[in-house]
């Protein structure tokens, strides 16, 4: 009997708890209260459904391969340059001159500059792919949102507006609210 009376009292409970998409509901129309210049004109029209955000990894994923990309091509683009200045060095080797020499020698440190530029852009390289290739997280919750369309007076007028409600993960309180359309 015991049992069958705890079971029901939390089958109340839970019955009774308020359901997440009207909490944000209630926590829009306080914002709007505290928010608008005429918060008496307020309609609600539409409420939108209550999503999540989240943070994708693969957008970052795909950003961090762009990334890859443009360090590969530097890359590439010094091992050329480094190519072009050796077979200078070895045209201008062939000829005696004194500036010859001096030319070289400027060519030779540009070339090290370049080694030292691949090293670098090498090393930016490995980072990018050892941070793509973590799986662990590729989505991260961030917070929730709702969209929702309302009437109300503004300096312009009576307008219908259609706002994007962000709140924080525990759904406590509106983080921002900007215009959808």
């Amino acid at each position: 009997m015991k049992k069958l009376l705890f079971i029901a009292l939390m089958a109340m409970f839970v019955g009774c708890a308020p359901k997440p998409e009207k909490v944000a509901q209630n926590l829009i129309k306080e914002y709007l209260q505290k928010t608008l210049d005429d918060p008496s004109s307020y309609e609600a029209v539409e409420f939108g459904q209550l999503d999540t955000i989240k943070h994708l990894w693969v957008d970052y994923a795909a950003e961090l391969q762009e990334q890859i990309e443009a360090q590969e091509n530097i890359i590439e683009l010094y091992q050329e340059s480094i190519k072009t200045y050796q077979g200078y060095i070895a045209d201008y080797k062939k000829m005696a001159y004194i500036d010859t020499r001096r030319f070289i020698a400027d060519l030779e440190k540009e070339i090290e500059g370049d080694k030292k530029s691949i090293t670098e852009h090498s090393a930016q390289l490995d980072s990018l792919k050892v941070e793509i290739s973590k799986e662990a997280e590729w989505e991260e919750f961030k917070g929730l949102k709702m969209t929702h369309s309302f009437r109300s007076v503004t300096p312009l007028g009576k307008m219908l507006l259609k706002l994007e409600f962000k709140f924080d993960k525990a759904l406590t309180t509106v983080e921002s609210a900007e215009l959808t359309e």
